[in-house]
């Protein structure tokens, strides 16, 4: 699957992640780097909170602590898309001079598609 690339190599979600259910159905994550480097992580199953005040996501924060515990060189945060309607998504940069060429697993379906 072909995602949005941005000029900086961030990839770009198509979903608004606001409100995020995982379920074991929907919480597996693959992140691959152009080195062939792979990142598998799996999130708990549980409801995400979201606080629009401070634009700060249980989600990300999730994810990003999974990446952390295996050591990737990936990180996740939140970005804002305006299109017809304003959304916002989550976006995943590789750090130092690596490049995320995918993102893959049933999560992706859900929540980045």
């Amino acid at each position: 699957m072909s995602f949005y690339t941005d000029t900086y190599l961030r990839i770009w979600g198509n979903k608004d992640v606001k409100t995020a259910t995982v379920t074991s159905a929907n919480n597996g994550i693959v992140i691959n780097l152009e080195d062939s480097t792979s990142y598998t992580i799996a999130l708990p199953s549980k409801p995400y909170k979201w606080d629009d005040v401070r634009r700060k996501s249980e989600l990300v924060d999730e994810i990003n602590a999974r990446l952390r515990l295996s050591n990737a060189k990936v990180e996740c945060y939140i970005g804002g898309v305006s299109k017809d309607t304003k959304y916002d998504c989550l976006v995943f940069r590789a750090t130092g001079n690596y490049k995320v060429s995918s993102v893959a697993g049933t999560f992706t379906d859900e929540f980045f598609k």
